[in-house]
């Protein structure tokens, strides 16, 4: 309690916290044995101290310990909480639970450490039924591989006529009896191991596959947007692989794909700015992800030269009512066109919404209001077939 306090943004510029606790510890020692119970502890203890040193680890109950790494980047503490969760769920798989936060600009050790138990306690010790579990593989290409993953399309309009201008591709898991699972069920945990690179170029090759194939049988050129998770963007082999996927499909111009990076993340603006410049030199499209949200980052949108900006959904809750929030997504698209940026506003659910982004001059929107992701077949069927056959009749009634 005494080194909380001197745990915050006036000594330190960023600070990741660790909470890990025992549930149940009385019940391990009587049902196991004390030995058993003092084994798990060690095992505990020594893990964290090799992780996070011993400089900010503290034994703060019987069975709960608190672990802070300062000055560091978000990626770097990931990883480091990645590869604590890895070794102590290898042994004692269902016995401890683990919560962390992390924070750059102003924070205090106490409210991460808040932020950190509340995090800890809502983790079940039991994995999630619902979610796929990759165990049984030894790689996130082998589970893709496996038909553990697919790929949906969400369409981005043109808010002036309603067109079809693009997609967004998100990711989807598949359990093991066949049922849809939402990424937030295993993107973080990816991230943690590092492993989420190998899905990242999944999706992009999957993604490139299926706009190749509409363009072969004459449904178009459907422009793909990619996320792309910045522990993929940071790894120096990254360019050359997607370069690489680009190439397998020659017949896409380089417009037809777009990667999309998120505000979220510990890396520095000129960290940032270098790795997209040399994306963008090489003809890809870099747009920022969720702009605006709990995330925001003014200096980033000013310093990184992006080719789309997309509006947070946050932005969109009480755009038609709040003056402030209009005036801001007005500025927003008026610098985006000053600036030869495309603006995308996210998270649109009503025609309230969209009168007024088109009011503010917002060209782009995707969301609720036009549609959900879609399987590849149900895109398919829903907009490229019949812009198809209405262009096909249109060619017909002009001869």
């Amino acid at each position: 309690m005494d080194a909380i306090y001197s745990l915050s943004s006036e000594r330190f510029s960023s600070l990741g916290a660790v909470c890990l606790d025992i549930p149940g510890f009385a019940a391990i020692n009587s049902s196991c044995g004390f030995e058993y119970g003092s084994r798990l502890l060690w095992y505990v203890a020594k893990t964290l101290s090799e992780v996070f040193g011993t400089a900010f680890l503290f034994r703060t109950w019987d069975a709960e310990f608190i672990a802070f790494l300062p000055n560091t980047t978000r990626e770097v503490f990931v990883g480091r909480c990645g590869r604590l969760r890895s070794i102590l769920q290898r042994r004692y798989p269902k016995e401890v639970r683990i919560g962390r936060a992390w924070a750059d600009g102003a924070f205090t050790g106490q409210r991460l450490v808040k932020e950190a138990k509340a995090s800890m306690h809502a983790e079940p010790l039991e994995p999630d039924a619902g979610a796929p579990q990759f165990e049984e593989f030894s790689t996130v290409g082998d589970a893709a591989r496996a038909g553990r993953f697919t790929v949906y399309f969400q369409p981005k309009i043109d808010l002036r006529t309603g067109a079809l201008a693009g997609a967004e591709v998100l990711v989807r898991g598949i359990d093991n009896n066949g049922a849809i699972v939402m990424p937030a069920t295993f993107i973080e945990m990816l991230e943690e191991t590092g492993t989420v690179r190998e899905l990242d170029l999944f999706v992009l090759e999957r993604a490139l596959a299926q706009a190749d194939r509409w363009r072969s049988q004459g449904l178009g050129i459907v422009p793909v947007a990619v996320n792309i998770s910045r522990v993929t963007l940071v790894h120096p082999s990254t360019l050359a692989s997607v370069l690489a996927v680009q190439s397998h499909y020659p017949q896409l111009p380089p417009e037809a794909l777009e990667l999309e990076i998120t505000e979220r993340g510990g890396l520095e603006t000129g960290e940032l700015r270098a790795i997209v410049e040399r994306f963008r030199s090489c003809g890809l499209h870099i747009g920022l992800d969720d702009f605006g949200s709990q995330y925001a980052n003014l200096s980033l949108f000013a310093s990184v030269r992006f080719d789309t900006v997309k509006l947070d959904r946050s932005l969109m809750a009480d755009l038609v009512t709040n003056p402030i929030g209009r005036t801001l997504v007005r500025d927003i698209v008026r610098i985006c066109k000053n600036h030869g940026m495309v603006c995308v506003a996210e998270g649109v659910e009503t025609a309230a919404q969209r009168d007024t982004l088109l009011e503010l001059g917002c060209r782009y929107a995707q969301g609720y209001y036009y549609d959900r992701p879609l399987p590849c077949e149900a895109f398919e069927n829903k907009y490229l077939r019949p812009r198809a056959e209405a262009d096909t009749q249109g060619k017909e009634e002009r001869t």
